[in-house]
Order: structure tokens, then C-alpha cells, then sequence
């Protein structure tokens, strides 16, 4: 081969090589980039790794939303050598920025307003800003009040407050020592955030049981404080750890003086020490004790108690104390003991008595007797024990009986007697008479209940009372009768007999004065008779009563009494419209002619107010005068003045009638009588 064609085959195999060589060159400047990118990513991948896991450590050790906040912000600038660091919340309705967390920013630096050209959602979505951003109103804006023109925004969560942000910043930008202002640390602080919302949720929710186990704690400790039972606790070692404010009223010492004392120094009992072995031995084995001890207070007086004991376990189940109810029964074992002597007392009376009677304690019965039982329709004696006396009542007679068994009701005799409808378990009622007597001696809480059926007697006085109606209806048609015979027949014959008297007189005119005299006496006589025929007529039965009503009988009447006896009568008559029958209204008119009989053989009256009023269904008549009064005696004695009888009558109308006087004050007489629509 040639030297040319060598040479010329040297230089294309060097070309050859050159091309080979610069495409090899370009390759390992390729891998070099590569690995140059590769190791920028592998060093912010650890350094991202590195400051998680760095930030959750910080985070776990946070027991409080602000503690947590402190710690975020504290291990960015520390652990990742920022510049500053905050968590913050924007409320968008005032335009306010608070710092809840910062580190590294002024400390004047609290609170900050928004530009109102800033836009809502520029705040709301991840930001970084770097040398390579381009700049906006909202980096300007914060640029401009943190200091820092390098800063990476991210906003957490949304809450009641606003929206919470966690912002970390630079004042210069240092790739080398500091690594969050790139498209990749967005991810690593959005890992961040995950993290810190996490542990603000466990924390919230863990303060929110803490705050309820803390109420519920002091709900149980106020009910143990304001509860009337002694409560003592002990610890495993029987010594006292904590007694209620009931246990110093109830022993008489104090908290302090009790801590750490053996409960034994409170027993009373000789056999004390075994007691408490007793106690403990139950208590360990699981089981509650309970049983009642004579106990000591601290001034020396003994008394009993109710006790009730059980052990406490802790989370593991080991025994850790012992907690003590005791309440004083010694007014209960009192009341027992009165029990025991009101049995033997009344054991005569329960046994043998036909009535039906009952002994209830705290207005509880605790015993009845047979008849008792048989009377309201109970199976047995037994069955009534836990009633009260209201039980025995229809709904209608409940509230008589509530009132006549109070101590009022009772009075200084402690005894009352009172009438009310019983009430049977089979839900029929009878008319019942119940005398009530309460103890006088140390417990008032007892009370001897004497029931009796009194439905013969209800019965007889309804007899009775129609018996009596029918016989004031014939009297008075009696009366009626005669006073219309007494006019008609009496009447009619002298006035027929002063008739012949004016003829005689007149054909004698003239002769013996003697014989003239005697017919003028004899015609007065004739007439004082008529006149006193027509008032007895007018006294048995009132023809203006039956002619123009009771308004002008009653006018009518009072102006006769007036003549009679000279005490002056006014009345008063707001309304004549009122609808009654004639049974009612003569009554009522026998009533008003009683009345005015008492002033004027009692009272020793010169005045008598007479008011006739008719008011929302009802006729009120009423009579005062201004008498001596009735003396309080003569109202036990209703015979006298004729109260019974002024009583009956109107009760026979459905009436009422109400007697009110005071010595020297006279009496005042109101009849009540229910009229027709």
C-alpha cells in the first residue's frame, strides 16, 4: 500500500475516533449532569426525610395546641436553620393575620392587615417563592411584613377562627445550607402539615376527654361534698385518705384531723378490732359489707351508724382502698323502739276495734287492722303496709286530707276530725269519717288513723234532712192555709160584726151614753183585732210574697219590724232580676224574718243595714246591725237564736248561710242562695 493511501486511511480512522470520542465525551457529560441531578434529589429526599422525621419527633412531644404550634415553628429554624418560622390563622371576614406561633420574625410582629387587593385564593393555595418567581401583591405584601423575600406558604386547614398557614422564610437564598424554595419542598412541607394536623386533632381530642373526665370528675367529687352520707376512703394500708364535709358534721372533726388516721378510733363497739378484721376479710374477698356500729363522735356521744363498705381497683386490678358509707340511723332506731310502744299501745285498737284504723310513720301506713283492710277492698292487712293516707282518697278528697293531717291542722290536742271520700282498690268510693290523733311524745311522725264507713249515717241524714224538707214544705202550706182561713173567715166575720156594731150605734144615737160608750170601746176592740188578724196572717204567711216577689216581701217586712220595735231599717237592693221558685223564696224570706227576730230580742240594735245584691248566679242577701254581737259561745250552742233552724233552711235551697260577729262590733247575717239561669 501506498504511504498516501496510509496516511489518508490514518486520518479518516482518526476522524472516525475524534466523532466516537466527542460522542463519548458527550455521553459522560450526560451521565455527569445526571448524576449531578441525581445527587441534588438523593440530598433534598434526606434532607426532606431528615426534617420530618426530626418535626414529628418535636410534634409527639407537644401536649397542647400551642405547645404544638412552639414546636413546629421552633424546629424549622433550629433543626433546618431558617430564617423565621410561624403558623398563623387568617380571617378573611375582619382581613386580620394572627401569629399563633413564630419564631425568628419581630416581636412587635402580632397581628397583621390584609391588602384589600389581595385575593382569597392566592392565600389559599401552596406558594413558593424564590429568585425565579415572578412577584404578585400578595408576595409583595408578605415580603414587605416579614422580612423575608424567600418564604414557602402553605395553608393547613380550615377552622371556626379562619384559615391556618404554615409559613417559613429566608432573607437570602442559600441552596447549599438551606433547602425548602424549590417545586419539591411544596410536597415536603404538604407532608408537614399532615403530620401537624394529626397531632392538633389527637391533641383536641385528647384534651376534649381530659376536659370531660375532668367535669365528670368534679360532678362526682360535688355530689361526694354536697352528699348528706359520710363518705370515708382508706388506702391499702386501712388509713384514711379522704372524709366528705358530712363526715365532719356527722363526727365532729375535722378533715385534717382524720387524714391519715386508723377509721377504727371511730368505732365504739368492745368487740371493735374483730369488726374490722371482719370488715376487711369481706371487703377483700370481693363482697360489700355492711351492718350497723355503734360508733363515737369526738365530743364522746355515742350513736349508730349504717355502714356499707366495698373495695376499689385500680386500672391493673390490684386493690388500692377501701371507701366507707355511713349514715346515722339513730333517730330510725328511736323510731323503731316508739314503733315497738305505739304496737303495744294500740294492739288493742288494731285487733279488737270494728273501725278501721291505721298507725302511719312519715305519712307511711306500717300498720293497719282487718277491718281496715276489709273496708277499702284490700286483700289483706299487709297489702295497704307503704300507702299513704292520700292513696285512701278519691282524687276529689286528696287535698282534704292533706290539709287536716298537717300539724296545723292537728293543733294543740293533736287530734282532728274530718269527713272525705274513701277510695277502695277496686276503685269504688264511700263516704268516711277519719279522726286523726299524732304522738306527743319524742317522735311527732306518728299518726293513729280511726276510719269509719259512714254511708248508714250519710244515708240517714239525707233521710233526715228530706224528712225535714217535707215538713217545713207542709208547715208551711199549713200556715198558708190558716192565714188564708184567718182572712177570709176570721176576717170576713168581724169585719161583719163592726158592720152591725156602726148600725146599732147609728139607730141608738142619742139615749144611754153609757151604751154608746161601751159600743165605741167594743168597735176599737174590733178593730185592734182586725189588725192584729192581719199580722198574725201576714206572719204565718206573706201575701206580697206570693203577689210581687221577695225584693217587696223583704222591703215589705222591714218596714213593719220598723214600726213595731223602732229600729231604724235601710236597705239596700242593687237588683230585683233574679229567678228563684217559691220554695226558695219563702226560705229565704223565713231566714230574713229570723234574723230580724234576734235583733230585736238580742242585739239591742238602733240600726239594721238590709242589702239585697244578685251577682254572677247568685241572690245575696245580707243583714247587719250594729248590737252588741253574739258572744263566741253561743255559736257552739246553734239551738240558741235559732241558728240550727236558719242552717237547715238554707241548705234545704242549696244555700249557704254565714254568720259573722264581734262583741260590740253587732252581727252581720249573709244568706247565699243559687239562682235560675
Amino acid at each position: 500500500m501506498r504511504e498516501g493511501d496510509k496516511i489518508q486511511e490514518l486520518w479518516k480512522e482518526r476522524e472516525y475516533l475524534s466523532v466516537q470520542l466527542e460522542d463519548a465525551t458527550k455521553e459522560l457529560a450526560r451521565l455527569d449532569l445526571l448524576n449531578l441531578t441525581l445527587t441534588r434529589q438523593k440530598r433534598q429526599a434526606i434532607a426532606a426525610f431528615h426534617l420530618i422525621k426530626v418535626m414529628q419527633e418535636k410534634i409527639q412531644r407537644a401536649f397542647t395546641i400551642g405547645e404544638l404550634y412552639f414546636n413546629v415553628v421552633k424546629a424549622l429554624t433550629s433543626e433546618l436553620f431558617m430564617d423565621s418560622a410561624a403558623v398563623l390563622r387568617i380571617n378573611f371576614e375582619t382581613k386580620d393575620i394572627s401569629l399563633l406561633a413564630s419564631a425568628g420574625l419581630p416581636e412587635n410582629l402580632k397581628c397583621l392587615k390584609l391588602y384589600k387587593n389581595i385575593a382569597k385564593q392566592q392565600l389559599l393555595n401552596p406558594t413558593l417563592v424564590n429568585s425565579k418567581s415572578p412577584l404578585q401583591s400578595f408576595h409583595t405584601f408578605i415580603r414587605k411584613s416579614f422580612k423575608c423575600p424567600y418564604f414557602t406558604w402553605y395553608p393547613m386547614a380550615d377552622e371556626e377562627g379562619g384559615t391556618l398557614v404554615l409559613f417559613v422564610g429566608n432573607r437570602v437564598e442559600d441552596l447549599v445550607s438551606k433547602q425548602p424554595f424549590s417545586e419539591e419542598s411544596l410536597e415536603t412541607f404538604g407532608a408537614i402539615s399532615s403530620v401537624i394536623l394529626l397531632r392538633r386533632d389527637n391533641i383536641a381530642y385528647t384534651q376534649e376527654m381530659l376536659r370531660k373526665k375532668e367535669e365528670r370528675i368534679d360532678f362526682l367529687a360535688e355530689i361526694l361534698r354536697s352528699s348528706p352520707v359520710s363518705v370515708i376512703a382508706t388506702d391499702a394500708d386501712a388509713k384514711i385518705v379522704y372524709c366528705n364535709p358530712a363526715v365532719e358534721e356527722l363526727y365532729g372533726y375535722t378533715g385534717e384531723e382524720l387524714i391519715g388516721r386508723d377509721p377504727g378510733m371511730l368505732n365504739a363497739e368492745p368487740n371493735a378490732a374483730e369488726i374490722q378484721r371482719e370488715v376487711v376479710d369481706t371487703v377483700r374477698a370481693g363482697k360489700v359489707w355492711k351492718g350497723e356500729i355503734l360508733n363515737r363522735k369526738k365530743n364522746g356521744d355515742l350513736f349508730y351508724i349504717r355502714a356499707s363498705i366495698y373495695k376499689v381497683l385500680n386500672s391493673k386490678g390490684d386493690f388500692i382502698a377501701l371507701v366507707g358509707f355511713h349514715e346515722d340511723i339513730t333517730g330510725r332506731k328511736r323510731d323503731q323502739e316508739r314503733l315497738r310502744e305505739y304496737e303495744a299501745r294500740y294492739s288493742h285498737l288494731l285487733d279488737h276495734m270494728p273501725d278501721g284504723v291505721a298507725l302511719t310513720q312519715r305519712r307511711r301506713i306500717i300498720r293497719v287492722n282487718p277491718p281496715m283492710a276489709r273496708m277499702f277492698s284490700y286483700p289483706s292487712p299487709e297489702s295497704m303496709e307503704g300507702l299513704s293516707l292520700l292513696d285512701l282518697a278519691s282524687p276529689g278528697s286528696e287535698e282534704i286530707v292533706r290539709q287536716q293531717s298537717t300539724p296545723r291542722a292537728l293543733g294543740q290536742q293533736g287530734e282532728n276530725r274530718f269527713e272525705f271520700q274513701g277510695l277502695c282498690k277496686d276503685g269504688s268510693t264511700f263516704p268516711a269519717e277519719c279522726t286523726l290523733t299524732m304522738d306527743r311524745g319524742e317522735a311527732k311522725s306518728f299518726l293513729l288513723a280511726i276510719i269509719r264507713d259512714v254511708t248508714a249515717r250519710k244515708t240517714f241524714e239525707e233521710q233526715r234532712k228530706l224528712f225535714s224538707e217535707r215538713i217545713i214544705v207542709a208547715q208551711e202550706k199549713e200556715r198558708a192555709l190558716i192565714a188564708r182561713e184567718l182572712h177570709d173567715e176570721l176576717g170576713q166575720a168581724l169585719t161583719g160584726i163592726k158592720m152591725d156594731m156602726s148600725w146599732i150605734k147609728s139607730h141608738t144615737k142619742g139615749q144611754d151614753e153609757a151604751v154608746s160608750a161601751r159600743f165605741e170601746a167594743l168597735g176599737n176592740l174590733v178593730d185592734t183585732t182586725i189588725e192584729s188578724m192581719r199580722e198574725l196572717a201576714a206572719s204565718l204567711h206573706p201575701s206580697v210574697l206570693d203577689r210581687l216577689g221577695l225584693t217587696t216581701a223583704i222591703e215589705w217586712y222591714a218596714g213593719e219590724f220598723e214600726r213595731r220595735t223602732g229600729i231604724e231599717c235601710m236597705i239596700e237592693s242593687e237588683s230585683s232580676d233574679f229567678n228563684i221558685d217559691s220554695n226558695a223564696a219563702i226560705n229565704v224570706y223565713r231566714i230574713f224574718q229570723e234574723a230580724l227576730t234576734n235583733v230585736a230580742r238580742h242585739a239591742r240594735a238602733s240600726r239594721v243595714d238590709i242589702r239585697i245584691a244578685h251577682n254572677r248566679g247568685y241572690l245575696t242577701i245580707c243583714i247587719s246591725d250594729n248590737g252588741k254581737g253574739i258572744p263566741p259561745q253561743k255559736f257552739s250552742e246553734p239551738m240558741s237564736l235559732g241558728i240550727a233552724g236558719m242552717r237547715e233552711r238554707a241548705q234545704l235551697v242549696k244555700g249557704r248561710l254565714d254568720i259573722q260577729s264581734r262583741r260590740g262590733k253587732g252581727t252581720k247575717v249573709t244568706v247565699y242562695l243559687p239562682t235560675s239561669p
